[in-house]
């Protein structure tokens, strides 16, 4: 009897199938997630902590020569190895030394003079120990809108007092003339203001003889018309104040402003 060729393929799988049954299952081994613990894991200490105990007793073991020569030299029998010991004891402690007064300078380079005091206010922080009791408040206002508490760089602005005002001459004719001729082409500073015998603020207002009228006559009054009286009253006031400002201004600033005008046709 002749097999056919699905018949082989039937029999061939069947045995694949017999021998995936009858191999062992993979036992699934827990990850080796103590590598790197020092805790005891699952009732048992971990690997580095091991490792870590075999090499603290390889080290004493290396050591116990050492230290039997270094108890032989001190009780009268000095050898060449307790003196080498201790020269590298020595050495040690030199380095040490060098290595702490190096990062203690460095540490100390790196510390701002004073303690930082931050303060959050509104999402925003900012630190107020940069600043002293005379500080006007547009830094502050800068500093903390820039809300970098612990950046060098968003330091005081003119806290120390060295800002000079530079100071302007009496010169707005002659800048005039020269920017009107062409000789100044750049303007680097404004001159300063003229001086006028007005008052900034204004005198005050007399009332007149028919306000004064008027105001006998609201004796008893109701609070209607008592009320319109105010309002008409401060409005001249106000009248006579822009008034007297624009005067103010005009004899003050009229040069500064005739120089603003040629710069910006220019």
């Amino acid at each position: 009897m002749k097999t056919t060729p699905k018949k082989k393929e039937m029999s061939l799988r069947l045995r694949e199938s017999r021998r995936e049954e009858q191999k062992p299952e993979p036992i699934n081994q827990p990850p080796d997630d103590d590598a790197e613990s020092d805790l005891p894991i699952r009732g048992r200490p971990s690997k580095k902590l091991l490792l870590q105990q075999q090499q603290q007793r390889q080290f004493q073991v290396k050591l116990e020569p050492d230290v039997k020569a270094v108890t032989a030299g001190v009780s009268g029998k000095p050898s060449t190895s307790s003196s080498a010991a201790a020269a590298t004891g020595g050495r040690i402690k030199a380095r040490r030394m060098l290595y702490k007064k190096n990062v203690g300078g460095a540490a100390a380079a790196q510390k701002a003079p004073g303690e930082s005091y931050v303060m959050r206010l509104f999402e925003r922080s900012l630190d107020l120990s940069k600043y002293q009791d005379g500080t006007p408040l547009y830094p502050i206002c800068r500093a903390w809108m820039a809300n970098q508490p612990r950046n060098p760089a968003v330091a005081a602005f003119q806290t120390d007092g060295s800002f000079t005002a530079t100071k302007c001459e009496e010169n707005g004719e002659e800048i005039l003339s020269q920017l009107k001729s062409g000789e100044m082409k750049m303007l680097t500073q404004l001159p300063q203001p003229k001086p006028t015998d007005l008052p900034i603020i204004p005198p005050r207002l007399e009332f007149s003889q028919e306000e004064k009228k008027r105001e006998k006559a609201l004796e008893g009054a109701s609070a209607f018309d008592l009320l319109s009286s105010n309002v008409n009253r401060w409005k001249k006031v106000r009248g006579h104040w822009l008034k007297h400002i624009k005067k103010y201004e005009k004899e003050r600033f009229e040069v500064i402003d005739k120089i603003m005008n040629v710069v910006c046709k220019n």
